[in-house]
């Protein structure tokens, strides 16, 4: 789910990044219109990539550390007599 979200962010950014720095109507874009909501597009598209990036290696640490503890009990209850 996040890596959906975080394509969706790289478009928000790219696309107000386009704007802002070329002219957007070379490349036919109707989306942002104007300055404003290219800033806010790319705002919010780097906002999105964040968010997504962090939750996403939470997920990763987060599996990969509650699998090596796991492990780690279950071994150590196996020594105890």
């Amino acid at each position: 789910m996040w890596v959906a979200a975080d394509v969706v962010g790289v478009l928000m950014l790219v696309l107000g990044a386009i704007y802002l720095t070329q002219d957007a109507g070379r490349f036919g874009l109707r989306f942002p219109s104007s300055t404003l909501e290219a800033a806010a597009t790319v705002v919010f598209g780097l906002g999105l990539v964040c968010v997504a990036a962090i939750k996403m290696l939470v997920e990763v640490f987060g599996l990969y550390r509650g699998t090596a503890t796991r492990t780690t009990d279950h071994a150590a209850s196996e020594a105890k007599p």
